[in-house]
C-alpha cells in the first residue's frame, strides 16, 4: 500500500470515529446558509414580481364610468382626423357636416347613409330663430356656416337615437366615431333625458330571450 492509499484511509477512519473535521463543518454550515439565503432571495424576487402585477392590473383597471371621459381621456387630439376649429379649417381638411350632430365631421368617422336616414324623416325642419318663424333652406343647413340653429323640438329625441345607432355600427365594423358620440357622458345625458319623457299610454310586450355573450367588432351587418 502506498504512502497515499495509507493517509487517505487513516484520513476516513478518523472521519468516522471522530465525524468530520472543523474545516468540514464549516463548508457544510456555509452550503446550509447559503441554501437559505437563495431560498429567501428566490421568494423575495416572486413575491415583488407578484406585487408588481398586481399593482399594474390595479392601474389598469377599467375606470369608473361616472368619471369624466373628458378628464379621464387626456389623448392628444391632433393626432386623430378633425375638423379643426373653423368651417375654413374643416372644408380643407375634407370634412362633411352634418346637421344631425351640427357638426362638421372627418370623413373617416362620417356615417353618409346614416344621416340621410334620419334627415329623410318626416317632419324635419331647422329653423333661424327660438319662434320657429323662419325656416332655414336646405342649402343654408348643409352650408355648416350657421352657428346656432333650431330644429323641432323632437331633434333631441332623433339625435340621441342617431348616435346610438353610429356607435353601434362603428362598434360591429370596426370604425371610429365623431368625439360627439364618442363620450360617455353624452350617451349618459341621453338615457337620462328619454327617461323624463312622458311614457306612451299603449301597453307595451315584451318577449323573454336567451342571449348569447359577443365579442366588439363582430361585423353583423348584412
Amino acid at each position: 500500500m502506498s504512502k497515499s492509499d495509507q493517509y487517505s484511509v487513516i484520513e476516513d477512519a478518523s472521519n468516522f470515529i471522530f465525524g468530520p473535521s472543523s474545516q468540514e463543518k464549516k463548508h457544510s454550515k456555509s452550503g446550509k446558509i447559503w441554501q437559505g439565503t437563495s431560498f429567501v432571495l428566490a421568494f423575495s424576487l416572486s413575491l415583488l414580481v407578484l406585487m408588481l402585477v398586481t399593482s399594474t392590473a390595479f392601474l389598469l383597471r377599467p375606470q369608473d364610468p361616472k368619471i369624466d371621459a373628458k378628464d379621464a381621456f387626456k389623448a392628444d387630439f391632433s393626432l386623430f382626423p378633425n375638423c379643426g376649429s373653423s368651417v375654413a379649417e374643416a372644408k380643407s381638411g375634407g370634412c362633411e357636416f352634418d346637421p344631425m350632430v351640427n357638426g362638421w365631421t372627418p370623413q373617416e368617422c362620417f356615417n353618409r347613409e346614416l344621416s340621410e336616414e334620419f334627415m329623410a324623416l318626416p317632419n324635419y325642419t331647422w329653423y333661424y330663430d327660438a319662434d320657429h318663424a323662419k325656416p332655414i333652406s336646405a342649402d343654408d343647413l348643409y352650408s355648416g356656416e350657421l352657428a346656432i340653429t333650431y330644429p323641432e323640438p323632437f331633434h333631441h329625441d332623433r339625435h340621441c337615437l342617431y348616435t346610438w345607432r353610429k356607435l353601434h355600427l362603428a362598434t360591429m365594423l370596426g370604425t371610429m366615431v365623431d368625439s360627439d358620440t364618442f363620450w360617455y357622458n353624452h350617451s349618459a345625458h341621453c338615457t337620462s333625458y328619454l327617461l323624463r319623457l312622458i311614457p306612451l299610454q299603449k301597453a307595451a310586450e315584451s318577449h323573454r330571450a336567451f342571449l348569447t355573450c359577443l365579442p366588439l367588432g363582430l361585423n353583423q351587418v348584412q
